[in-house]
């Protein structure tokens, strides 16, 4: 399920990076570009996964800036019996979370996000936090798993691609504490996460160079 999202990700990327690299031509520089890499990542015995997925994200402009970022993400798809993959969506979907992967991904990234999908195949976009804050005053954070339906949510969420915008061109959201960047990268021993996608963005230079 991730992988396929990401593929479809991957292929808007490449549409950006095209208007982008348009958008520079005839200016005597190199054209911005933005570069999509994922990455899966292959589990070992003693090994466990902190998240779904890692979003890196790499920005330059020479002279002028340098940034790197993480976020961590976790994917749901509804609960059975509640729109289903292929039911109706809108309030009658629900996402189960389980509270300790809830917990670890808030410890590993304060700016962690939830990637919900609801019936529909539509994805929306709320902080960690959120279903935190839902869960603690629910009273449900004690035990092991709990359902959010969409009232919940859908006055937090966003959409994928105003994430993914707020992501790479904002800087809105992510971190950039080491612990989390070492995560995002794989570097962290025990604990990866399941999927990794390198977001680079550059202008003023050729990519790569």
């Amino acid at each position: 399920m991730t992988s396929r999202l990401l593929a479809e990700r991957e292929f808007a990327f490449r549409g950006v990076s095209g208007n982008a690299a348009a958008l520079g031509a005839g200016t005597g520089k190199a054209p911005p570009s933005i570069g999509f890499l994922h990455k899966q990542v292959p589990k070992k015995e003693e090994e466990t996964y902190g998240c779904d997925l890692a979003l890196l994200v790499r920005g330059r402009v020479p002279g002028a800036l340098r940034v790197e970022s993480a976020e961590l993400v976790q994917v749901k798809k509804p609960e059975s019996g509640e729109g289903g993959l292929g039911g109706s969506a809108g309030f009658r979907n629900s996402w189960r979370i389980d509270t300790k992967q809830l917990a670890d991904i808030l410890e590993w990234s304060e700016t962690a996000a939830y990637w919900l999908i609801d019936g529909s195949g539509e994805v929306f976009v709320v902080p960690a936090r959120l279903l935190r804050g839902i869960l603690e005053e629910r009273g449900k954070l004690s035990q092991g798993s709990a359902a959010v339906p969409y009232s919940g949510i859908r006055a937090m969420a966003i959409p994928l691609p105003e994430f993914l915008v707020d992501l790479v061109i904002g800087l809105w959201i992510g971190t950039a504490r080491d612990t989390t960047l070492r995560l995002a990268r794989g570097e962290t021993g025990s604990t990866r996460p399941r999927h990794i996608v390198e977001i680079e963005v550059r202008f003023g230079e050729q990519h790569g160079g």
